[in-house]
């Protein structure tokens, strides 16, 4: 009995003592795959990447294992990076496409019809794209096109195929026979099916042309195959294995380090040209660090982090839209200032733009430009220079054609510039 009284009195002592609680220092735990290392799996095994589909040309879905050289390339960087289940396209089927196969006479230009210059500007930067014209050309789309099959070799207002109307654009072109232009003048019957916003009256924005042109080429690719494909599996057509690449946005907490990783899929980079006198400028200002407001999810509140965009995969054919037009006073107001840009670089000469790249140095060519000429957004007119099989360089202003020097060529004042990656020497 004494014993439970000691009890009592003890617990009364215990009992009002004020309880304070300090905030913990919370450190996210690392991933065991990042401190241990499996000793059980089979090296072969180990080399290969998960399997994947790829729908051929018959459109019949085939498995394959992706290559080894993409699998050395599987780093810390992209471990959070989704891989796509299927492919509707296989990339290694542009490898001998990079650059020309042979030399050929220059095509003819376009009549501008009312006010197409957006389109005649872009339309040429196609054409001589190597990877995309050959390819094109050496296995016909309008064979295997699901809407061409759909409508019985007839195109109507509801099932228009891009891709179909830009390869008899180039066979056109390529076989010196486009005098009537009747292969522009059906696609600029349909542009409206490219874009509500186009029309023949109306200038319009050369870069958004190329996107909407690019989407609507990207949809033909993947006419009947929608519902079949998650998201990053859709990401793997033609147009996707020669114009897309990935951004990797690094979201970094200050509280508590969390690292968030958001790949995103790109068809071009536009960038800011403010206070930039060259392309590497505007490319470290794109890529600079930033703090934010931002939702730690796992702090669940608002703390300020520290934002990088960087790129994860570079594509085969790089576009570069510079921002020239910016919002000033209610008007939209142009940037005519010269942006030095080079003929050649190498993407290694971005180690400090873009640190986290795994990828193998990758040697791009300029080979097209586009320029707006005028003061006004919302008025002028388009041309471009491409650079053609022969290596020589050609100005396009609608129908007229013109040889020029590099020289001139990296003297213009660009709204969009393209490069191709060059086939490496090893």
């Amino acid at each position: 009995m004494n014993n439970l009284f000691d009890s009592l009195k003890n617990q009364k002592i215990l009992l009002p003592r004020t309880i304070v609680f300090r905030e913990a220092n919370y450190k996210k735990p690392p991933k065991l795959t990042d401190i241990l290392q499996p000793i059980n799996i089979n090296n072969q095994n180990s080399n290969e990447r998960q399997s994947f589909e790829i729908l051929n040309n018959s459109g019949i879905l085939q498995e394959t294992n992706q290559s080894k050289s993409n699998s050395k390339s599987n780093s810390k960087e992209e471990e959070n990076f989704q891989f796509p289940k299927r492919r509707l396209f296989n990339p290694n089927l542009l490898s001998s496409e990079i650059e020309w196969n042979s030399v050929f006479k220059i095509g003819n230009g376009f009549h501008n019809h009312g006010k197409t210059s957006y389109i005649n500007s872009i339309l040429q930067c196609f054409i001589y794209t190597p990877s995309f014209t050959q390819y094109i050309l050496q296995e016909p789309h309008p064979s295997t096109c699901q809407i061409h099959n759909r409508t019985s070799n007839d195109f109507n207002q509801n099932f228009f195929c891009a891709i179909c109307a830009f390869f008899d654009i180039v066979f056109q072109i390529r076989n010196q026979v486009n005098q009537d232009e009747k292969d522009l003048l059906f696609l600029l019957k349909n542009l409206k099916l490219i874009g509500q916003q186009f029309n023949l009256n109306q200038e319009q924005d050369a870069h958004e042309f190329y996107i909407q042109f690019l989407q609507k080429m990207i949809e033909s690719c993947l006419f009947g195959f929608e519902r079949l494909l998650d998201i990053r599996s859709q990401e793997t057509t033609l147009i996707h294995s020669i114009f897309g690449g990935y951004f990797k946005n690094n979201i970094i907490c200050s509280r508590c380090h969390f690292n968030n990783k958001v790949f995103e899929l790109f068809l071009d980079l536009s960038i800011n040209i403010f206070g930039s006198k060259s392309l590497e400028d505007c490319l470290l200002s794109f890529t600079k660090q930033e703090k934010i407001q931002y939702y730690c999810s796992f702090c669940r509140q608002q703390v300020l982090a520290t934002k990088q965009l960087s790129i994860s995969h570079f594509p085969l054919i790089l576009v570069i839209t510079l921002k020239r037009y910016n919002f000033f006073q209610k008007q939209v107001v142009k940037n005519n200032s010269f942006i030095k840009f080079p003929e050649v670089f190498n993407s290694n000469n971005f180690s400090t733009i873009i640190p986290e790249s795994s990828q193998k140095p990758i040697n791009y060519l300029l080979y097209a430009l586009v320029i707006h000429q005028g003061d006004s957004a919302n008025t002028g007119h388009y041309i471009s220079y491409v650079r053609n099989s022969n290596n020589i360089w050609y100005k396009f202003d609608d129908e007229k054609i013109q040889q020029v020097s590099l020289k001139t060529v990296l003297k213009e004042k660009p709204y969009m510039i393209f490069y191709r990656q060059q086939k490496s020497k090893d």
